[in-house]
């Protein structure tokens, strides 16, 4: 008889679904092996999964999955996010709650959709108008104090070992190492991920930090900082594991330790590509990492033929230069691959090949 009144329930349950409800999103969750529908009776959300089990009850004022379905973000997969009496709260798929409710607001951060260890899957949260981080436990990493929060990312959006959450109270910025939580005080102005450089085959993580318009660096590895006297920092070179920056309007090179080996001598630069580095001291050249002139500065123009994604590795390693109103083709120790004899000479990418014009008349060639 018991039997027969529960069947009984299941049909009553599956009936009321079928007619009452308003299916409003639904999400395959790997970890159950079943689907989860986002319902809604009335006014109220609830929770069913594929076998008509009721995960959670039809009580909320809203529920969603906390990362959009759409984003391939498997990390949060079937996470959810309820809202009652204005206050949020996350759950597991099970219906079993990872929070209580007790946020004004609980923000999903798509870097955390890139995170490598647990430590990189944490959510923003609200409370009292100020934000902190939880983790993916639904511990409290970061006590809601800040005005703003984020998790830094490359420069394709995605995060990074050691994962970083940058900090801003009142208009001052400070970070967070989440895999070992140390803290550095809210009192920089800027703080942006620099990049990944190998040191002594360890892979150590830069940032770039600014105190009023001066840029320093900071290694996450090591927590050194280095003084804050640069207009600019770029990324370093892999190869030289030397960075350009810019110091009283002058351009030269650090080390990972934030010194100058390269002086700021230069009227303009750019990073080191190839082993060498275009700078302009008076006319254009080539600088070694030593210093030293890998080709003297004698040029009215130089540039780079392609950039250095170009398909055939020949090209990017030569230089369309230019003469007095002469342009010829260089290599990056000074050897001369076409003579300074043309009007014009540019590369195209499309054809893997140097467009020359001589005398009036256009023509193609290629040194590969």
């Amino acid at each position: 008889m018991k039997n027969l009144f529960c069947i009984f329930l299941i049909f009553s349950s599956l009936s009321v679904f079928a007619g009452d409800t308003l299916w409003v999103d639904s999400s395959f969750v790997e970890k159950i092996n079943l689907k989860l529908r986002i319902g809604k009776v009335g006014e109220q959300f609830g929770v069913v999964n594929d076998t008509g089990k009721v995960v959670l009850p039809f009580q909320y004022e809203t529920i969603q999955f906390i990362a959009p379905v759409d984003s391939a973000c498997a990390l949060w997969n079937g996470i959810l996010k309820i809202q009652k009496d204005h206050l949020f709260a996350l759950a597991e798929a099970s219906g079993r709650a990872i929070t209580p409710l007790q946020y004004e607001e609980i923000e999903f951060l798509m870097p955390t959709c890139h995170a490598t260890t647990p430590r990189g899957l944490v959510m923003r949260v609200r409370s009292f108008g100020k934000f902190g981080l939880i983790d993916a436990q639904g511990n409290l990493l970061i006590r809601p104090s800040y005005n703003k929060i984020d998790i830094l990312a490359d420069e394709k959006g995605r995060i990074f070992m050691p994962e970083v959450a940058r900090v801003n109270k009142n208009g001052k910025l400070g970070f967070m190492n989440l895999q070992t939580t140390t803290v550095l005080p809210s009192n920089f102005d800027a703080i942006e991920y620099l990049g990944e450089l190998k040191v002594k085959d360890k892979k150590q993580v830069f940032l770039k930090i600014r105190i009023k318009d001066k840029w320093g660096i900071t290694n996450l590895a090591t927590a050194s900082e280095a003084k804050f006297e640069f207009e600019e920092i770029k990324p370093y070179d892999q190869q030289t594991a030397l960075a350009l920056v810019k110091k009283d309007k002058k351009y030269g090179f650090i080390d990972p330790k934030g010194v100058l080996k390269i002086d700021a001598d230069y009227a303009w630069a750019e990073g080191f590509r190839n082993g060498v580095a275009l700078v302009q001291k008076g006319k254009y050249g080539l600088l070694l990492p030593t210093g030293k002139w890998a080709v003297n500065p004698v040029f009215d123009q130089l540039d780079f033929a392609t950039p250095t994604t170009a398909v055939s590795q020949v090209y990017t390693s030569l230089l369309i230069a230019k003469k007095g109103d002469k342009y010829g083709v260089i290599n990056t120790v000074g050897k001369e691959m076409l003579k300074f004899e043309y009007e014009n000479i540019r590369f195209d990418l499309a054809k893997n090949s140097f467009e020359i014009k001589k005398e009036g008349k256009t023509d193609w060639i290629r040194l590969d």
